[in-house]
């Protein structure tokens, strides 16, 4: 059996919570950064998948809009649905390195939204 980065079985663990449920941050991180709101992302951002920043193992970066401000962001999709143990935690490390990281060389996470089998990660 497959195991998370918190020790329980990744497989049960996606099945039973949230992803995001699943990082180990304090709620100061998490205070107005996470949604899981069914069509926040599509109400608040307008993506342009066309618009594709790069790509790499763990997903694609593409600019998407804010609908309010019209300012350009990046957004990058991370697939968590079928995911195994060692992916998950790969995925779920990722989240919670950007959540903490605060240098001006490096894009800050503004806020995260979990939809039905991913994540959208959206920066600066």
């Amino acid at each position: 059996s497959s195991r998370s980065w918190n020790g329980s079985s990744a497989s049960s663990a996606v099945g039973s919570e949230r992803v995001l449920e699943m990082l180990q941050v304090g709620p100061s991180l998490r205070f107005g950064r996470f949604s899981h709101e069914p069509g926040a992302f599509e109400r608040r951002y307008t993506l342009r998948e066309s618009a594709v920043l790069g790509t790499g193992m763990s997903g694609s970066v593409c600019v998407a809009s804010a609908r309010r401000s019209g300012a350009e962001v990046a957004v990058k999709t991370l697939r968590t649905e079928g995911l195994g143990g060692e992916q998950l935690s790969q995925v779920i490390e990722e989240v919670k390195n950007q959540l903490t990281m605060n240098h001006p060389n490096v894009c800050r996470l503004l806020e995260v939204f979990e939809e039905p089998g991913s994540l959208r990660l959206v920066m600066e």
